[in-house]
């Protein structure tokens, strides 16, 4: 029987331990908006840069900023300009509350009309976003629509279906259920055959410190550095051959020319795109070999 103070068993549970404390600081900071009809809108507004479209792509904007006034982790919005609507209208992927005049600029850009919450942990500013604009559709995975509830928000239609009338498909990567965690959205860009990759937390591509202890916290939990699964997020993978097949599927047809993740910095070129994806399924199909081996 194994020690749980073995190094084997310490190596897994004190990170383990350590994500739990750090999402409990969260959930005290955000204890008082649970209710979305009745929160503050400016109780959620962090310091974001943008809207900023990204280089050489229209159609595709992101805000960033910290997760709260109290985690400066960097996480990023993804502002995408419909096609095929009369009127500018607007997918927003991981919503997060700006000052009046960030909004004004996305107002500018188009009318929200979809609120993607891409999974169960980024939830922090949906109900404000939901009590701004309550005409948006709101979408989710199957595998969030429990914790949304516990928040009184409920999605107006199924994920897949509502993105795919716009021509975006939803992507997974080593998925062996129907409940994915989250999906990766592909975008495609306006006038060409080009796609756009966004998630939330498959990938991270934190590459620039942040203050606070929780720099410390997320370098102990393998998720600082250039474009990477997460240790955390290895734990999730089941079946790495799946995985590493998907991603070169998704290498394969989409076309790549830009990654948006939700934490860390944008990808944007064909090929630093395809860098970036090269790198993830050479550690997928390393992962799968041993896996065989053992």
């Amino acid at each position: 029987m194994v020690s749980l103070f073995s190094k084997d068993a310490v190596m897994i549970w004190i990170p383990i331990l350590l994500l739990i404390l750090f999402r409990v600081a969260i959930k005290h900071h955000m204890r008082k908006s649970r209710d979305a009809q009745m929160i503050i809108w400016n109780d959620h507004v962090t310091p974001t840069t943008g809207p900023t479209e990204l280089p050489r792509i229209s159609g595709i904007w992101e805000v960033v900023g910290p997760v709260s006034n109290h985690n400066k982790m960097p996480r990023r919005m993804t502002i995408y300009r419909l096609p095929g609507t009369e009127t500018p209208e607007l997918l927003i992927h991981s919503c997060i509350a700006c000052n009046e005049e960030t909004m004004a600029k996305i107002q500018a850009l188009g009318k929200p009309k979809i609120l993607v919450i891409p999974n169960r942990f980024h939830t922090l500013d949906a109900g404000v976003w939901i009590q701004r604009f309550p005409d948006m559709a709101i979408v989710c995975p199957e595998s969030a629509k429990l914790k949304l509830a516990r928040k009184n928000i409920e999605p107006t239609h199924p994920m897949e279906e509502h993105l795919a009338s716009y021509g975006i498909s939803c992507l997974t990567v080593g998925v062996t259920n129907d409940r994915p965690m989250e999906y990766i959205l592909s975008l495609p860009v306006f006038g060409t055959d080009d796609n756009v990759l966004v998630c939330s937390d498959t990938w991270f591509n934190i590459v620039e410190p942040f203050p606070g202890f929780g720099y410390k916290v997320m370098s102990f939990l393998g998720s600082i550095g250039p474009f990477k699964i997460t240790k955390m997020g290895t734990l999730f993978i089941k079946d790495w051959e799946r995985y590493a097949d998907d991603l070169e599927s998704i290498k394969t047809t989409e076309n790549v020319v830009g990654i948006l993740v939700g934490h860390g910095a944008a990808i944007a070129g064909y090929a630093d795109s395809n860098k970036a994806l090269l790198s993830v399924l050479s550690f997928a199909r390393s992962k799968a070999e041993k896996k065989k081996d053992e």
